[in-house]
């Protein structure tokens, strides 16, 4: 048990916070890819993008913090399925003012309306509204008043009647930022802005974007196959087979290397690839190493090795079907014999809820033994319910089955935490 918990002290300290939207340095002359636009990245150095892939609602957060001080712009970028009404001018008036003071901490803040007609190529039921904030009075230790400039344009893309879309662009400046500094970076992020149809081309170019760093999601339609960086697990699970015996399980450690790989203890490497969304391509995984250290009596110290491949696709925004295949052995080192075993399991999760996964799963296992293969079969799900809450995941396996040829109901319950 100590040696456990300087294991998981250890993990914790090693992992950050997987729940959180991850940011990267906007890369040169990069593009912001959605279904129905493609939008230039801002240039120069000190910005920072997020992107959220979703169902019904795709966008990108780009954040800005020059020469090591904090964050003083803000892009927000984000594309809506299903064509809405649009805001009218006075209501985006409304909120951009009310955002500007905000931040600005003076709710009686000067607001000064400016320029910002659309182009003409985002259709003419565009919303475009700009304005200059300025604080009432300077602050102590400040010679000047601190300003914000806000933009906002909403539009239905033309080509696209099916989206809606919005950017928005905020700077704060506590020097004085001119106003035609702030037009002529706002009108270029504008002017810059590829408008497309969502034809099947591009919603699938749109989902091969996704070199973007991951989260991890709570519920299991949407959850990777593998942690995003940095990011820790530790379960610990408990079943058995009514009428065939007492209860089996174990407990496992593992930790995101990258966005792609991660690692399991005792020794398992596991690497993702595909598409994580699995929106429009499945994403795959592929797994080998040690997976499980035991101890009998009559066989001694059990290592148990394998390779697996998983898969995941989303068959709706809140449905996965999930499938793993595997192989398995199971060495021992009193008998120095190998004993070979497998697996394979398809499973349909359904996020019901946020933070409540339904779930209903076929499998076939082969137990590596010294007697006969102790083979199980069953229907059911594993897990049957999962409830996520903040960090923690708390299932409950039920199924009914056959054990060695002989019917039974296989129960159960996990525990899972992440980091």
């Amino acid at each position: 048990m100590d040696r456990f918990a300087v294991v998981l002290v250890v993990g914790l300290l090693m992992s950050g916070c997987s729940w959180g939207p991850r940011t990267r340095p906007v890369r040169d002359r990069e593009v912001l890819q959605l279904q129905s636009a493609v939008v230039p990245a801002p240039a120069g150095p000190g910005w920072k993008v997020a992107r959220t892939f979703d169902v019904p609602v795709r966008g990108f957060e780009l954040v800005h913090a020059g020469d090591g001080r904090a964050r003083d712009r803000w892009i927000e970028i984000s594309e809506q399925d299903r064509r809405t009404v649009l805001p009218s001018g006075e209501a985006v008036l409304a909120q951009l003012s009310a955002e500007a003071r905000s931040k600005l901490g003076d709710p009686a803040a000067a607001i000064e309306a400016l320029d910002a007609s659309p182009p003409r190529t985002f259709g003419d039921a565009a919303v475009a509204v700009a304005i200059r904030a300025e604080e009432t009075a300077a602050k102590a230790g400040l010679l000047q008043k601190r300003v914000v400039h806000s933009a906002l344009i909403a539009f239905v893309p033309p080509a696209a009647p099916d989206r809606a879309c919005v950017i928005a662009y905020t700077a704060l400046d506590t020097g004085g930022l001119p106003d035609d500094d702030f037009a002529d970076s706002w009108r270029a992020l504008v002017d810059g802005v590829e408008l497309r149809p969502a034809s099947a081309a591009n919603v699938a170019a749109a989902a091969r974007a996704d070199d973007f760093p991951k989260r991890f999601e709570p519920g299991l339609a949407r959850r990777s196959l593998t942690l995003p960086a940095g990011g820790f697990q530790w379960w610990v699970a408990r079943e058995r087979w009514l009428a065939h015996g007492g209860f089996t399980g174990g407990w496992g450690l593992a930790l995101g290397i990258t966005d792609r790989l991660e690692v399991g203890a005792p020794g398992a490497l596991r690497l993702s690839f595909g598409e994580v969304e699995a929106l429009e391509r499945p994403e795959l995984a592929v797994e080998a190493g040690l997976v499980g250290i035991d101890h009998d009596a009559d066989r001694g110290t059990v290592w148990s090795y394998g390779v697996s491949a998983m898969g995941r696709k989303r068959l709706a925004p809140d449905v996965a079907l999930r499938g793993r295949l595997a192989a398995y052995g199971a060495h021992e080192s009193r008998t120095a014999r190998d004993r070979p075993g497998g697996a394979a399991s398809a499973e349909i999760v359904w996020d019901v809820l946020e933070y409540a996964t339904l779930g209903l799963e076929a499998g076939w296992h082969t137990i590596p033994s010294p007697g006969p293969d102790r083979t199980r079969v069953w229907i059911g799900a594993g897990p049957a319910v999962t409830l996520h809450l903040p960090f923690v995941d708390l299932a409950v396996v039920s199924a009914a089955g056959w054990h060695d040829g002989r019917p039974g109901v296989r129960v159960g319950a996990g525990f899972l935490l992440t980091l």
